[in-house]
């Protein structure tokens, strides 16, 4: 039971951190990603459970994206 307990805890902690680092990717404006369309807003990550991604549009973005979320 306390196994359990703490395994629960654990993944909501990471799903949490994972969502601060997130967070602070979508508002770098210097991060510009790609634009589905011409009215369509930016789209810079993408999450799914503990799954992310990236997407980027030049390789200063990917530095940049690095040192965020560090």
């Amino acid at each position: 039971m306390q196994q359990c307990l703490v395994s629960i805890v654990s993944f909501l902690l990471y799903i949490i951190a994972l969502e601060i680092k997130a967070i602070s990717i979508r508002q770098n404006e210097t991060i510009i990603g790609l634009q589905l369309g011409a009215e369509c807003e930016h789209i810079n990550i993408f999450q799914y459970a503990d799954d992310g991604v990236f997407f980027l549009n030049k390789g200063c973005e990917l530095v940049e994206a690095i040192n965020t979320i560090r």
